[in-house]
């Protein structure tokens, strides 16, 4: 009205005449005050363990009270029956095919065990041959090599005595030359034999048994190779084997993992309650949801199907402007009244108040909001839920100076009443100090007794 100019003569006869109050001293209570509800601080959220998501097919009546391990929801999900069932299938051929490569496995043992005894068997018969040939054989041939050696050295010996002997007689007539010449040729084949004797000594020596001893020490050679080989073959196979079983164990106990936590999730679709209380559908922070949660939706994981307040730990939520904000702090008490249970006042404390401002709320507004959380008194008549208001008392001055708020006015930045004279009224510039919902305190311009108009005078125009 100010901002509009004074009022004609007309107006101001027809206005109400103004109320006039009295300027009184006392204590001065200054509150802020917001509006909230009644919430529980332990409330048991119920958020179904899902992986997948699944349709609601019975929901417990919002607002029953229901006793531990009832139940108050079953969820279905057609997907997750057809995946046991295929998980099922996947089991029996997963199995069967375990038990293939354990057979395997075990035919391998048998395979390697065979081999690995006949590799042994060639290694022990190779080291008896060479160790026949070193203590039997080669001295054999040794011996007998020199033994034809003698031999042949024996003949011709005997032979050139003979010799010798045949040709006394023939001077004596007693042989013939014929007999004498036969035996000198006995005595050419005895030397061939002697040198024939000593050629294959030699050979012996220096060619056979040479290669005899390293063709057998070479079969040796061989023959650990070979048992080597097949050790080291046996072990590739077997841990082929054992792997091609430890991939097949594997895979089946994935199946099996996979068809039991399928199965918990199939299981945990019958929701029982946590505790007992009153069910409140959603989340009890977000009470403008709770309309969402109905048979035949379908609610997704981390989705909060609804809560179960803990009745025995209440507080209160409300918002503060953030013009108001900056006066509140913890351990302030305040005045609670609910909604549901007009004419009563419950005593109340701030615990908490909150550094940023609420996140966006369903109904649009301009004024940013703070939550402030309050301790409240416990009383059995409290219920989550319960629309309340709250008077926060953020200063008490015990002496002020004070007016009604009606009864003061601005004018750019200067503060002013009408105070009432004995006849008249006159304007008076007052400088002010702190304020409550009803009543602000004067610092300087009125005094104890003084008497205000709650209001404009008549006849006066808004403004000095």
């Amino acid at each position: 009205m100010a901002g509009c100019g004074g009022k004609s003569e007309r107006d101001v006869a027809d206005a109400a005449e103004p109320v006039i109050a009295t300027v009184t001293r006392g204590g001065l209570t200054i509150m802020v005050s917001g509006y909230g509800q009644i919430e529980s601080k332990n409330s048991h959220k119920i958020i179904p363990e899902l992986e997948r998501r699944a349709v609601v097919s019975y929901l417990v009546e919002d607002g029953k009270r229901v006793t531990k391990g009832e139940v108050v929801a079953r969820l279905t999900s057609e997907e997750l029956i057809k995946r046991i069932e295929a998980l099922e299938g996947q089991i029996d051929e997963k199995d069967g095919a375990l038990d293939a490569r354990r057979t395997e496995l075990e035919v391998e043992r048998i395979d390697n065990s065979t081999k690995l005894k006949s590799a042994r068997l060639d290694l022990r018969r190779r080291e008896q041959e060479l160790e026949q040939f070193l203590e039997g054989d080669r001295p054999i041939k040794r011996r007998n090599a020199a033994l034809r050696v003698k031999e042949a050295e024996g003949d011709l010996t005997r032979g050139k005595k003979r010799y010798e002997d045949l040709k006394g007689l023939l001077k004596e007539g007693f042989i013939t030359e014929d007999e004498v010449e036969e035996q000198r040729l006995n005595i050419e084949v005895h030397e061939i034999n002697l040198e024939t004797a000593n050629i294959e000594k030699r050979i012996l020596e220096a060619y056979n048994l040479p290669l005899d001893l390293a063709f057998a020490e070479s079969a040796l050679d061989s023959a650990k190779t070979e048992l080597d080989k097949t050790q080291k073959v046996n072990e590739m196979n077997l841990r082929s084997r054992e792997r091609a079983v430890n991939s097949a164990s594997q895979v089946l106990a994935r199946a099996e993992f996979d068809l039991g936590k399928s199965q918990r999730e199939l299981a945990a679709f019958v929701i029982r309650a946590p505790a007992e209380g009153v069910v409140q559908y959603g989340d009890a922070v977000r009470p403008w949801r709770r309309t969402e949660i109905q048979i035949g939706m379908t609610i997704n994981r981390g989705q909060v199907l609804m809560s179960i307040p803990d009745l025995t730990d209440l507080d209160v939520g409300i918002n503060i402007p953030e013009v108001d904000i900056r006066r509140v702090s913890t351990g302030q008490v305040a005045q609670v009244t609910v909604d549901a249970m007009p004419g009563r006042t419950f005593e109340a404390r701030v615990v908490k108040v909150a550094e940023v401002a609420n996140a966006g709320h369903w109904i649009a507004t301009d004024v940013k909001e703070f939550k402030v959380d309050l301790w409240l008194v416990p009383d059995s008549s409290h219920k989550p839920g319960f629309s309340c208001r709250a008077e926060i008392v953020t200063k008490r001055v015990p002496d002020a100076v004070q007016v009604p708020v009606q009864a003061v006015f601005r004018d750019d930045d200067e503060f002013y009443v009408y105070r009432v004279k004995r006849r008249s009224y006159e304007h008076q510039v007052v400088k002010l100090g702190d304020a409550s919902e009803t009543h602000v305190q004067i610092k300087e311009g009125l005094s104890e007794g003084d008497k205000v108009y709650l209001g404009i005078p008549p006849g006066e125009a808004i403004g000095p």
